[in-house]
């Protein structure tokens, strides 16, 4: 899918690929449209969302492709790392994500929710899942992919993990959307929009929409859309509607989970929280990382 590209996408698709692949242009729409039309036009079981951001372990969609099959699941999802990328070399930011699937005393949907995200390109998705939960919304350009995941939670997904992939999720590639292409206000607007859904989607979990995490997102984003969209305020108010904790509470609270994130930091190296499972670089990612063609610079633990 190109969603109207101004670079030299399309030429170096036709002379690298040729007929291999099928290319689907339109006029910038955004992320949601141009893959709502790609999951319109595709024809496989299986649906796997990569950017010009991603680069996947060689074995990655064999894998998972297996997994699913043999788990008879909707969903797969496994290790990631953020990666600082330079022609053939590669610099981990961090540690290695998810090395193992969230904690079994919650579901994905309430990890998500409250203290725990990914990144889509890391999943593998059965495709009719992603249509039945409705597709992407179009109206949203920044955190579409979250709120489309917790629809499909949301949903009754069945999500399984896989323990031998990796995907590297690039930092420094500048044709990022989240990165160059979407303004600070739009950011701001659509994260309240997604806020708003996910609070809808969990109507039937109120032990999620009553988290203290969860109602210091929608307080958060309640002031950053008084601060700097004055002109939204029907928008706050709906976030402000949904907020049950006093302002002071939810101050402190903040306050708190800052000085536990740097507790963290200093204890561990990183402010990932449990759900995460972060942990250093294996040697069989190490290997994977070498039969992707590429090498490993000193890495930032």
């Amino acid at each position: 899918m190109d969603d109207g590209s101004t670079d030299d996408t399309l030429e170096q698709l036709n002379e690298r690929f040729g007929d291999a692949i099928q290319v689907i242009s339109q006029m910038n729409a955004g992320p949601g449209a141009a893959r709502n039309r790609g999951l319109e036009a595709a024809r496989g079981d299986f649906i796997w969302l990569m950017d010009s951001d991603d680069l996947a372990s060689l074995n990655q969609l064999e894998c998972q492709v297996d997994t699913l099959q043999r788990e008879e699941a909707d969903i797969v999802y496994g290790p990631w790392a953020r990666a600082y990328i330079d022609g053939q070399c590669v610099r981990l930011d961090g540690p290695v994500l998810q090395r193992d699937r969230t904690p079994s005393e919650r579901d994905e949907l309430w990890w998500f929710v409250t203290n725990w995200s990914l990144v889509l390109q890391q999943c593998l998705f059965r495709a009719e899942c992603l249509r039945r939960a409705g597709g992407y919304r179009t109206d949203i350009w920044s955190g579409e992919d979250g709120e489309l995941f917790v629809r499909v939670l949301a949903h009754g997904a069945k999500v399984t993990f896989v323990h031998n992939t990796l995907t590297l999720y690039r930092l420094n590639d500048t044709g990022k959307l989240t990165a160059s292409g979407v303004a600070a206000r739009r950011r701001t607007v659509d994260w309240a929009k997604c806020l708003l859904a996910i609070h809808d989607h969990c109507s039937n979990r109120p032990e999620i929409a009553a988290h203290p995490e969860y109602q210091r997102r929608l307080w958060q984003a309640y002031c950053d859309l008084i601060a700097h969209c004055p002109d939204e305020s029907m928008l706050a108010e709906r976030l402000r509607a949904h907020i049950h904790l006093d302002h002071r509470r939810l101050r402190v609270g903040c306050f708190v989970n800052r000085m536990r994130l740097g507790i963290r930091q200093r204890l561990r190296g990183h402010r990932w929280s449990p759900a995460y499972r972060p942990g250093p670089l294996t040697n069989v990612q190490r290997k994977l990382i070498e039969e992707m063609g590429l090498h490993l610079a000193e890495l930032s633990q």
